[in-house]
């Protein structure tokens, strides 16, 4: 029992420390831009919650396919529909101050603030000018 504690313990104080250090990454790495979207696309996937816990199905699909599935065929009953939004944009780098262009996705739950004329608030890094995330 005590040697389960001890494993308990150090795995927390390690993912504690992960979030830690991923915040202070985009703390300092990163700088708050704005990119110009060029596509926004919805795509969903069915999730089963299983014995040990969440399993997405692999293969997204339309969103409108995805519920006719879970609201027609008893297989599907159990599981709920969740969406991915993949926004993909261009900005300018603080790295090199040159245009590049970006991919990220929300997921179900996740928000983004879209602003007036397609432009999204994005954090690019500082010195790699491939590399931006999520505000």
């Amino acid at each position: 029992m005590k040697i389960q504690l001890a494993i308990y313990f150090a795995t927390a104080t390690l993912v504690g420390s992960t979030v830690t250090l991923n915040t202070l990454d985009s703390e300092y790495n990163y700088i708050e831009t704005v990119g110009l979207t060029s596509s926004i696309k919805t795509t969903c996937y069915i999730e089963a919650l299983g014995e040990i816990g969440t399993e997405d199905s692999i293969d997204t699909m339309p969103c409108d396919k995805a519920n006719r599935l879970v609201n027609s065929d008893a297989d599907y009953g159990s599981k709920q529909v969740q969406s991915v939004t993949t926004v993909k944009f261009h900005y300018e780098s603080p790295a090199d101050n040159s245009k590049h262009s970006g991919t990220l996705e929300y997921r179900y739950g996740e928000s983004f603030e879209m602003m007036r004329g397609g432009r999204l608030k994005i954090m690019a890094h500082k010195s790699d000018p491939k590399k931006v995330q999520k505000l």
